[in-house]
């Protein structure tokens, strides 16, 4: 019996010292592990690495996020709420109409040393466009009715009469410009008297176009698109549609106490207007063919031109007051006779149908026209 505990004993010995060893083993295996981690610091780096580029990357996901919040911020205070539009111009740029035609009663006219234009004209109605997208609209026109480009220019230079024009164009983003058909046409409708009448002829008128069409080419490109483009403005040129495209004097009603008499004078104006007019639609052409070549920055040619001469004769009337279809003449008080000669051509001129301005639909038209090219959406034609 005490052997056998002795024996017990010995094997409880050497169980537990076998344990000791082997759990001391391990200890130092994991041990040794260790070291040698640390005596490999790529595999230590390693491993803080890891634990870093995660944290780095969560600190730039933080800082992107803030970036893209700062953005969406930076966006929404670069939002542009202010808009300003210049327009310069002769009586087409002002909305001239006159009475008799569908916009006379709504035309006020008014003059303040820098206005001449109404709540009709296309550049208001541009602006009224451009309401719908920004915060403010400011519009200031300079257009006046009759003026050429050498009026323009003038009004270019005149600071006392302008001193607000140098900074309106300064801080312009957009500016409208109609300009050029008083150097030509304003001449065949102010000389068409004197035509009609033989008191100047055919030679003489075709030289005050030559003049008309060389003071364009000069003044536009020497003088008005320099000054216009001088600030970050967009100018947005337009060419000079033909307002007699469809006018034909055979149309007009010719009434007289002589039928003959009313004959003879309807087929002599009509020869005589025909003639006149084609010379001025060719100087004209001129004038727009010249607007079309011109390369230059930030100036964009609206062609109301081609467009116009592109609409059939109905739509072209609702657009334009000339409508030779509605006019009447007593041929007694513009034609002499006894003397087979044109005295006074007020009847035909001041017809309100021989108005060569657009309607308040044809100025709808322009704006579009304009709008199209700046790629805003047109209004509604009524």
């Amino acid at each position: 019996m005490n052997s056998k505990r002795k024996f017990f004993n010995v094997f409880l010995v050497l169980f537990v010292a076998f344990f000791v060893l082997m759990a001391g083993g391990c200890f130092n295996k994991d041990k040794s592990n260790q070291l040698s981690n640390d005596e490999n610091p790529e595999i230590h780096a390693g491993d803080n690495n890891d634990n870093n580029n995660q944290s780095q990357d969560d600190k730039n996901d933080d800082q992107n996020q803030t970036n893209d919040n700062n953005g969406d911020n930076n966006n929404d205070q670069n939002i542009k709420t202010t808009i300003s539009i210049v327009g310069f111009g002769d009586s087409i740029s002002a909305g001239y109409a006159v009475s008799g035609s569908d916009m006379y009663d709504a035309y006020i006219s008014y003059d303040n040393d820098e206005t001449d234009i109404n709540s009709m004209c296309y550049t208001n109605l541009i602006a009224n466009k451009l309401a719908e997208s920004y915060e403010t609209v400011n519009v200031k026109s300079y257009a006046k009715s009759g003026d050429t480009t050498a009026d323009l220019m003038d009004k270019i230079e005149d600071k006392t009469t302008y001193p607000n024009l140098d900074s309106d164009v300064l801080n312009a983003d957009i500016i409208t410009l109609c300009i050029g058909a008083n150097n030509v046409l304003g001449v065949a409708l102010n000389y068409l008297p004197s035509y009609l009448s033989g008191e100047i002829s055919k030679a003489e008128i075709e030289e005050l176009f030559k003049q008309g069409v060389a003071t364009f080419k000069n003044d536009y490109s020497n003088k008005i698109i320099p000054y216009l483009t001088s600030g970050e403005a967009n100018v947005y040129v337009m060419t000079i549609y033909d307002p007699y495209l469809y006018f034909d004097v055979s149309e007009i009603q010719f009434t007289s106490s002589n039928p003959y008499v009313a004959s003879f004078a309807q087929a002599f104006i009509s020869t005589q207007f025909t003639e006149l007019k084609n010379m001025a639609i060719s100087y004209l052409n001129e004038i727009n063919e010249y607007i079309l070549i011109q390369n230059i920055e930030n100036v964009i040619v609206v062609d109301v031109n081609d467009s116009f001469s592109k609409l059939t004769k109905e739509t072209h009337r609702t657009y334009i007051n000339a409508d030779s279809s509605k006019i009447q003449i007593d041929v007694d008080e513009i034609f002499d006779s006894n003397t087979f000669t044109i005295k006074n051509t007020s009847a035909l001129q001041n017809n309100p149908y021989f108005d060569p301005h657009p309607t308040s639909l044809g100025q709808r038209y322009i704006a579009n026209l304009f709008l199209d090219s700046m790629g805003i959406a047109v209004i509604t034609l009524e």
